[in-house]
């Protein structure tokens, strides 16, 4: 059980988890962002990114962007920038927006070295805040998972 425990924290500190959404209305009636917000970012589309903060498990806001082709990309830059040359291990996770998981896909494909685990829905809990246009990526070295496999 101690070397489980030991593991799962090596693989959560190397692990990171971003999302953007098509459309925020789901934050909005959830509580998470305000109506005044809602309808800026709708006005101006503006599309959050979020990631899950490490040590209280928490979502918190990586940046926005104009557009969700915008986003994507600045998502996949900010991994490429992070995990450099190194094979990655990529779970892509969406609300019900798989035109959007095929445009992540591709833009990861071109920037990085991948190896990609089956799409998922997001869970329940996240799906219920956000909505179904959500598209994110769960992403980490594939050196972590290496006598995993």
């Amino acid at each position: 059980m101690e070397k489980i425990l030991e593991r799962l924290e090596i693989i959560r500190d190397q692990i990171d988890g971003f999302f953007t959404l098509k459309e925020m209305r789901y934050l909005v009636h959830g509580g998470r962002i305000s109506h005044i917000k809602g309808l800026m970012a709708q006005v101006l589309n503006i599309k959050p990114i979020i990631f899950v903060e490490k040590v209280k498990g928490i979502y918190q806001s990586a940046g926005q962007a104009i557009s969700l082709k915008n986003a994507i990309n600045q998502i996949v830059s900010m991994n490429v920038e992070k995990f450099a040359d190194a094979k990655v291990r990529v779970q892509l996770v969406h609300g019900s927006n798989m035109d959007s998981i095929e445009m992540l896909r591709s833009k990861i494909q071109e920037k990085m070295n991948v190896f990609f685990e089956d799409v998922v829905p997001v869970a329940p809990v996240l799906g219920a805040h956000t909505g179904p246009t959500l598209v994110g990526i769960v992403i980490g070295p594939m050196a972590v998972f290496s006598n995993l496999i």
